[in-house]
């Protein structure tokens, strides 16, 4: 039997707590019906909605936060160590000073 879990917002471009364009009920829905076994009320729906919103608002940080691929990475150390530049620790320095840790 496959076990399900309890889903979060994933990230879109475009959205944000005024502007949904997640799914929000569908995923209230899910989780409580995972955690309960039984249909939600709408109030209970409404709860987990605002959860959810006020989850994925407070983790704007790790999304602003974000450094190039891996693959990226990779490249740009590679040809750091054959052209002699410094690539690679300016990319990572901009996105740490462009998001100071709180």
């Amino acid at each position: 039997m496959i076990q399900q879990r309890i889903k979060k917002l994933i990230e879109m471009p475009d959205h944000t707590p005024e502007n949904p364009s997640l799914n929000e009920a569908g995923i209230a829905k899910h989780n409580l019906i995972y955690a309960k076994g039984e249909s939600p009320t709408a109030e209970d729906l409404k709860a987990e909605e605002t959860r959810l919103l006020a989850e994925y608002a407070s983790s704007q940080y790790q999304r602003d936060r974000r450094y190039p691929r891996w693959q990226e990475q990779m490249d740009m150390q590679y040809h750091d160590q054959i052209d002699g530049t410094t690539t690679w620790k300016d990319a990572i320095a901009k996105v740490k000073s462009d998001n100071p840790k709180e």
